[in-house]
């Protein structure tokens, strides 16, 4: 999707990242996230979610699918996302056991191709998801599930092509 992968940081950023703090391990995005998402705020605004998942053996038992206990939603409307971070601050999901509260504040990094190449682009194999997910809005309008490592591949396919229509253009204009 080109609005995903063509722009660059701090382009057409509009909006803004909650990061969601201290929700239950066994959370995911489907159903647990998006029925929070269509109770409290406009889902149409959100762009894009990441829940980290733990890397296959490191801090993970075995077998046992989990978060890492935070997560990424990024509005394409600020005062969405300021709505959505008051009114689930404290919330606790059914899905938790004992009275683990969620704790929301701004994400570090703003703007969804930052925090999209901030996933991407983790240099350190140790740390970098590889078979996370991502729900990313497409041009289209869809909220759809897109593997990271399949993500990645279409970044780094578009950054060759980019690479060698600039290669092909400077050969031909300083010639």
């Amino acid at each position: 999707d080109h609005r995903i992968v063509g722009g660059k940081s701090g382009q057409n950023e509009r909006g803004a990242t909650v990061m969601m703090q201290t929700i239950p391990y066994r959370l995911q995005v489907e159903p647990d996230l998006l029925d929070l998402l269509r109770q409290t705020c406009e889902i149409d605004h959100v762009e894009y979610i990441y829940i980290p998942t733990c890397t296959e053996g490191i801090n993970c038992r075995s077998g046992a699918s989990r978060n890492k206990g935070y997560c990424f939603i990024h509005f394409s409307v600020a005062a969405t996302a300021q709505e959505f971070a008051s009114r689930t601050h404290g919330h606790v999901f059914p899905c938790a056991p004992g009275e683990k509260r969620v704790i929301n504040s701004m994400a570090k990094f703003q703007g969804l191709y930052t925090n999209l190449m901030n996933v991407l682009e983790i240099h350190a194999k140790k740390w970098r998801p590889k078979n996370g997910f991502a729900h990313i809005r497409t041009s289209q309008g869809d909220l759809v599930c897109v593997g990271l490592l399949e993500l990645r591949n279409l970044v780094k396919r578009r950054a060759v092509l980019q690479g060698t229509r600039l290669a092909h253009w400077h050969a031909v204009t300083c010639s």
